[in-house]
């Protein structure tokens, strides 16, 4: 996968729910660093753009497969 190996902030279904997280987990300060888990798809884009903007890290979004099934 894309971005995989480079520090991001990765987006992915995981069931029902979305999740955002730092990849790897301690590319962000511990203060911000924790996953977060959201039940729509827009909570969890907008999440994930905060964390970019403020961090720097790119997003590398894989729901984009999972939306469409």
């Amino acid at each position: 996968m894309t971005g995989a190996a480079n520090p991001h902030i990765s987006l992915r279904k995981d069931g029902p729910f979305y999740r955002v997280q730092p990849i790897p987990a301690d590319a962000l300060p511990p203060s911000i660093r924790q996953s977060e888990t959201h039940i729509g798809h827009l909570s969890a884009t907008m999440a994930a753009k905060v964390l970019s903007q403020a961090s720097g890290l790119p997003i590398v979004d894989y729901t984009v497969k999972a939306i469409g099934q």
